[in-house]
């Protein structure tokens, strides 16, 4: 059983349901019952506790305030250690000029508010010599490159033209680059006729930056909150998917922007202001004062914080658990048998070796938590998607590009942080984590915006290659191997700001399984399986199954396997009819589907080692649409919701009424699935 993303959430239900690692955390007088057959079906007490936890994200006003407090928090956390370094690197400059006095820096003097840059000859020389060496080393190698056959000279040559074009951009950043943002930020501070400005400035990039943060995840749900505003004016009418312009963007790149500017403006005021006092002989100035402030407190971030902690991950792992980690279990209350939901304690450390899995004793298939891992570089992925696959379960974890690793060891190698996401809670998280820096094909604009403001899911996981190497190491008795780090520090973030993924770190960014592939069919088809089930509850809007056809795309070309459907049309939305349909239920008619499910024949490459016969196999995909079958209240409610069952994966704050129409619609879609079974194939 593989899942993705907010399939995860379900999957992990199961398998807290159906284990048998109970560590002491349930009383003697409590009898668990694991049976596969009934677990969270119709009228159990596990479906009605998950029920009545549907909107686990917050479904009170004070939870609500919770999270966004918790937003808040790690926007302050990430911030801090991002303009800290302003003010610090800012002081640093002006001393730097003021021993070594290339450049004098603008100052400011209440009896004198006119001085200006001064750049000195011998700079400019230097500027002019480094990049005059630079230049002709590069034609030297374009030369040695078009007239010898042997490539070492031209190497050679390329090298120190490469080493003499980074000279001279240092060179031409301490010349003119510090120099110009230094002035142009005391031009800025001269017009508002104050130095506080940089702290207005901070003020309000933090807090458009807060905005922008939860306008870009809400922004995931525009359509629903457009068709529903729709509906109101007029119900029976539903609306086209509203395209993704470039407002979105807009708001997204402007609050970088403004982040980068104030960046710059502190940086620069600081410089300036640290520039005066060393010049005329002034005390420290607050701005000073409050620079080397927050350069102690950066200090002590960078020595003790924990990148993961700081953001959002954390929170949502522990609300996730209060829906999906229950089990069921035989009491005596009042002198009756009965039947209750017993959630997790939080403090039961659900390790993966021993939760990601039912019972030895039932039936049941293996859990696969399928998360994607984010490389850069080295042409580890290809062009436009950093993101490759990750994989979770209680026997291994990795993936074919990073290595595997037994999962029982990697819990035993791991520090403490890294251990809580090396959980059965910790892997659904993770499998479902949405929001992160870095998301595969999708935007690096929002990647930046998230790692700003701590808006962000994934989580950094031991790299299952350097445990390998560590592994090696010990084995040769290699004592210059480094261990894994046992906090997840600073160099993360730069990490994901810079989008900087190398194989060969001792920790992965690892985020939502759905960056690689939303569906899990890849994954069944790297185990060569031949008789494949996909619930597709992806939320694409129609036409076309996007990820269903990106799916096969990504199959055929990392693992060779084709799949050719049957009559992929039959699932979509307008090919369906409703019998004895009146003119009012015109805007349902256009929406259903003759059938939810599309059937395909698997074809296994050679490579694979399967022969014939055995090369082959079955696809059997159920869609949340919707078609004429269905019971009459469902499509009652269709009719009345104009979004259902297209709402936003990003909406996870369901009521009632949502979740026992979702609910109702997998189950009569799984029964369509089972007719397919049933019907030979073509």
């Amino acid at each position: 059983m593989v899942s993705v993303s907010g399939g995860g959430y379900v999957a992990g239900a199961f398998a807290q349901a159906l284990t048998g690692a109970d560590t002491g955390f349930i009383p003697r007088e409590v009898e668990p019952i694991r049976d596969p057959s009934s677990a969270f079906i119709q009228g159990t007490v596990e479906l009605d506790h998950l029920r009545r936890h549907s909107s686990y994200i917050a479904s009170t006003a004070p939870q609500l305030i919770v999270a966004l407090g918790v937003l808040a928090r790690g926007l302050l956390d990430t911030l801090t250690l991002v303009y800290g370094p302003a003010v610090f690197l800012g002081a640093a400059a002006a001393w730097f000029y003021h021993m070594v006095p290339v450049v004098q820096l603008p100052t400011r003097r209440a009896e004198d508010m006119t001085t200006v840059l001064l750049i000195r000859d011998a700079a400019w020389w230097a500027l002019a010599l480094v990049t005059a060496t630079a230049g002709v080393f590069w034609l030297l190698q374009l030369l040695k490159h078009g007239w010898s056959g042997r490539t070492g000279g031209w190497r050679k040559a390329r090298r120190l033209a490469t080493l003499w074009v980074w000279q001279g951009i240092a060179v031409a950043g301490v010349v003119v680059g510090i120099p110009l943002v230094t002035t142009a930020a005391w031009w800025v501070s001269d017009l508002a006729k104050s130095s506080s400005l940089a702290f207005g400035a901070t003020a309000g990039s933090v807090l458009t930056t807060y905005l922008v943060a939860i306008f870009a995840m809400v922004w995931r749900k525009r359509t629903t909150i457009a068709k529903r505003l729709a509906a109101l004016t007029n119900p029976s009418k539903r609306f086209a998917t509203a395209p993704a312009g470039l407002m979105q963007l807009a708001f997204v790149v402007g609050a970088v922007a403004l982040v980068v500017a104030s960046w710059l403006l502190i940086f620069g005021l600081t410089a300036m202001s640290t520039a005066t006092a060393l010049t005329f002989g002034q005390p420290m100035s607050l701005v000073e004062k409050s620079g080397w402030l927050a350069a102690l407190i950066v200090v002590i971030l960078l020595a003790l914080s924990d990148e993961t902690s700081m953001s959002l991950h954390p929170f949502y792992r522990r609300r996730l658990a209060s829906a999906f980690a229950v089990r069921t279990a035989r009491m005596r209350k009042q002198g009756k048998d009965c039947t209750v939901a017993i959630p997790y304690s939080p403090y039961e450390r659900t390790a993966l070796s021993d939760y990601g899995k039912a019972d030895s004793d039932l039936e049941f298939p293996e859990f696969l938590f399928a998360a994607a891992a984010n490389l850069s570089g080295e042409a580890r992925t290809p062009p436009g998607n950093s993101a490759t696959s990750f994989v979770t379960g209680a026997e291994w974890v990795g993936g074919p590009d990073v290595g595997w690793v037994e999962t029982q060891a990697l819990e035993e190698i791991s520090p403490l942080r890294l251990r809580r996401d090396l959980t059965m809670q910790g892997a659904v998280a993770l499998s479902g984590a949405a929001f992160a820096t870095s998301m595969g094909r999708f935007s690096r604009w929002y990647q930046v915006l998230f790692a700003l403001t701590g808006a962000r899911l994934g989580a950094w996981l031991p790299n299952p290659a350097f445990v390998d190497a560590v592994a090696e190491a010990q084995r040769v008795r290699n004592w210059t191997m480094p261990g894994l780090l046992r906090t997840r520090r600073v160099t993360c973030l730069l990490r994901e700001l810079f989008n900087v993924h190398p194989i060969e770190e001792r920790l992965l960014q690892v985020t939502d399984g759905g960056h690689y592939e939303n569906l899990g069919i890849v994954e069944l088809l790297r185990r060569r399986c031949r008789t494949i089930y996909c619930v597709d509850g992806g939320g694409d809007s129609p036409p076309t199954a996007q990820g269903l056809a990106q799916a096969i795309a990504l199959a055929e070309s990392e693992l060779g396997v084709t799949i050719s459907l049957d009559d992929p049309f039959i699932a979509e939305p307008g090919s369906g009819a409703l019998p004895n349909a009146t003119p009012s239920l015109t805007s349902l008619q256009a929406v259903l589907a003759r059938s939810p499910v599309i059937t395909g024949r698997i074809t296994y490459p050679q490579a694979s080692g399967l022969t014939t016969p055995h090369n082959t196999g079955r696809l059997i995909v159920g869609r949340a649409l919707l078609w004429s079958e269905l019971p009459y209240w469902l499509l009652s409610y269709a009719l009345w919701s104009p979004v259902f069952p297209h709402d936003s994966t990003g909406d996870q704050f369901f009521g009632d009424d949502e979740f026992t129409a979702y609910l109702q619609l997998g189950r009569e879609v799984g029964r369509k699935m089972r007719k397919a079974v049933a019907q030979p194939a073509p």
